[in-house]
């Protein structure tokens, strides 16, 4: 029989890009076999998809997703201009995707 795999998200953080700017970001992680990566994809995407639809309407931001391994994946975000108050709705914006998506 097939092992069920799993996708855990954990709270979304800032990181920082590699220009140094702030990156709202969300990492998944599979509790199943590598063989499943698809699964992971599969998620990874769908959060990208919340995360596109929950922004408002003048938000520049880019949502992007990066497959780190078979067991990992992120949803971050790239924000225009790294100021505080974009940080923070970016921020929510992920965090209520991620709420959802875990519902």
């Amino acid at each position: 029989m097939a092992q069920k795999t799993t996708i855990q998200i954990g709270v979304p953080q800032i990181t920082k890009s590699e220009h140094g700017t702030p990156c709202p970001t969300a990492v998944l992680t599979s509790q199943g076999p590598r063989e499943n990566y698809r699964v992971l994809r599969a998620a990874m995407y769908r959060l990208a998809a919340a995360v596109e639809d929950a922004t408002p309407t003048g938000e520049g931001w880019v949502v992007v997703v990066a497959h780190d391994s078979d067991l990992r994946a992120r949803v971050y975000m790239e924000l225009v201009h790294g100021n505080l108050g974009e940080e923070r709705r970016a921020l929510a914006v992920l965090a209520h995707a991620v709420k959802q998506f875990n519902a």
